[in-house]
């Protein structure tokens, strides 16, 4: 049977009660001894500039809810802008009274305080007031401002972002109808509170468990500030309101609030790119979580509201290229079948990006294998190559961050297996080489693995047995630990034209020619790619264009930094193998 955990009060009382070193002053003021607690700061008054664990006497009095002892150290000289020890964030007195909503309390300490533009007090002041909107506590932001008419604007354009940040609806209405807010005041809000509620600093939070109420009153929030003249079009650290939203599950409903009044569906980030073209891929599912996954919800919303399947981003792919590359094959028929006529639909399969890139290579890039053989019964040219040489089979067999399930995992190499084989059966060429003379194997050897299944083996067995040359030389773009930008986690199709094209803007510190699948296997530490290669007739001591073997690239590879035993192996495994050449 759990406890049920004591309250403040209860736990400093206990506190206080049973320490045989425990203040008298604190003693008498858990006990609600007044007698004792005025004689005490007669005899010594300074007792009253104490912080022993809770705070000072007058947090203390404060927190047991003992008003007169809390007159009694005010007339005898207590600070109530006294920081204090007792709270994550030394919070003074007058906060702790206006956030936790003690009126009587609140009202016996702003006698005792001078408002002032005074830039120390001021500050000390003005935390009170925000910490009283974090908080929602509507009666304490409206005795503050009763109290004194000179907070400055930007003062309350705070208290209304702070408001915001913690979906305070009932503060907000109140500030809104006591301020003319500016349009970008109004704005700022706005972007806070389509969001997750912020962590509160003063309680040390860590983590918020959401209600339904949470999210009706987010709601609620968001159609004030609509109505009040935030544009619903504003943008958020950068991002559309509706991209922000719409890329956050439990964000749904602040999505929806958003369509509802006037927000625009096709509206764009600085790549071109609506909501719908995001939720081409899993999106997370709840704060602080790394969980996530297809938002069909915020998709069929999207649609609801008249979004564009077909519009295009800056390198030319629309949400149906995203759809299948990252859903599966009822959602990416779900936006075909938006458009309004077999024609317009029959046109939608067959576009491709800038860069000649198809819906199947897509499919194939994400390993939607419903996706894929949709495609091919639609008629799309299994050996498509887009600008630079890459089929779907080039596609489907590199890794990338989308595979089978739906929960924005990486796709395996089992998954690129499979969506390979569908291709090849269906008649893809496995003599493709693309524009950086990359082939199947270069693509496969690309996955970190310690070992291979024997379906693996067999596969790159059947590849070699096809002609496909296990020796061949291609050009591999290569990362350090210090690269800036980071390098893309994965990349295919024409994102490796430009990588190479553009190395700084991609993080790239070098671009190597002449690598074998063998090579690219030890470049990225995967020793059962080089294992797999080397039982299928890869040759060890093949060389780089600067004479580099692989050996030697897996031996100064940044990828196996901190993975001492991992390269220990890679290297033991390729010196066997020109070993027993001799």
């Amino acid at each position: 049977m759990f406890l049920k955990r004591k309250s403040r009060k209860q736990r400093i009382t206990d506190f206080y009660k049973s320490s045989e070193d425990a203040s008298p002053l604190y003693t008498a003021i858990c006990n609600d001894d007044r007698h004792k607690v005025q004689d005490l700061i007669t005899s010594s008054p300074t007792l009253l500039q104490d912080d022993d664990g809770y705070g000072t006497p007058l947090h203390i009095a404060i927190f047991c809810d003992s008003l007169e002892a809390v007159a009694l150290l005010l007339d005898a000289g207590a600070d109530p802008l006294a920081p204090s020890s007792g709270t994550d964030d030394r919070a003074n007195a007058l906060t702790i009274a206006g956030r936790e909503g003690k009126q009587p309390f609140l009202y016996q300490l702003l006698k005792r305080v001078k408002p002032t533009q005074n830039s120390h007090i001021y500050k000390d002041l003005q935390y009170c007031f925000l910490e009283s909107a974090a908080w929602g506590q509507v009666a304490s932001v409206a005795n503050l401002m009763d109290w004194w008419d000179g907070w400055t604007l930007e003062t309350k354009e705070r208290a209304l972002n702070s408001a915001a940040q913690r979906w305070k609806i009932y503060v907000a209405e109140f500030l809104i109808s006591k301020v003319k807010f500016e349009q970008k005041a109004l704005d700022s809000a706005l972007s806070y509170a389509i969001d997750y509620k912020v962590y509160m600093n003063s309680t040390n939070e860590y983590r918020i468990d959401y209600e339904g109420v949470d999210y009706f009153e987010q709601q609620q929030l968001i159609k004030l500030l609509l109505h009040a003249g935030a544009n619903p079009n504003a943008k958020h650290f950068g991002i559309p309101l509706v991209i922000y939203a719409a890329q956050n599950i439990n964000l749904i409903g602040a999505l929806n609030v958003l369509l509802e009044n006037g927000a625009d569906p096709n509206t764009t980030d600085n790549k071109g790119r609506t909501a719908l073209h995001h939720l081409g891929g899993a999106q997370s599912l709840r704060q602080g979580a790394f969980a996530r996954r297809v938002h069909e919800a915020g998709i069929r919303l999207l649609l609801g509201h008249k979004a564009s399947v077909l519009q295009k981003d800056e390198s030319g792919a629309m949400p149906i290229h995203e759809a299948a590359y990252g859903t599966n094959l009822r959602l990416l028929l779900l936006q075909l079948f938006t458009l309004p006529n077999e024609a317009d639909r029959y046109g939608a399969i067959r576009s491709t990006n800038k860069y000649g890139t198809t819906l199947l290579h897509y499919a194939a890039a994400g390993a939607k294998l419903d996706v894929i053989e949709y495609l091919v019964s639609q008629g799309l040219d299994i050996n498509q190559a887009n600008a630079n040489g890459w089929t779907p089979l080039m596609c489907a067999l590199v890794p990338t961050s989308s595979g089978f399930s739906e929960d924005g995992k990486s796709k395996s190499i089992s998954e690129a297996i499979q969506a390979g084989q569908i291709l090849l059966d269906h008649g893809a060429d496995p003599l493709v080489t693309t524009a950086e003379g990359w082939t199947p194997l270069h693509a496969l050897s690309l996955f970190i693995t310690r070992d291979v299944s024997r379906k693996v083996s067999a596969a790159i067995a059947e590849l070699i047995s096809r002609g496909v040359d296990p020796n061949a030389c291609a050009i591999f773009p290569t990362a350090t630990g210090r690269s800036h930008p980071a390098p893309p986690g994965s990349y295919w199709g024409y994102k490796l034209n430009q990588m190479i094209q553009e190395p700084d803007k991609y993080g790239i510190a070098l671009v190597r020619q002449g690598y074998t699948p063998l090579h690219f296997a030890a470049a990225k530490g995967s020793v059962g790619m080089a294992k797999a290669l080397l039982a299928n007739g890869a040759d060890p001591s093949c060389r780089d264009a600067t004479g580099n073997s692989a050996a030697k690239i897996a031996k100064y590879t940044w990828y196996l930094e901190g993975l001492a035993e991992t390269r220990d192996v890679m290297l033991k495994l390729l010196k066997d193998a020109v070993d027993s050449m001799d």
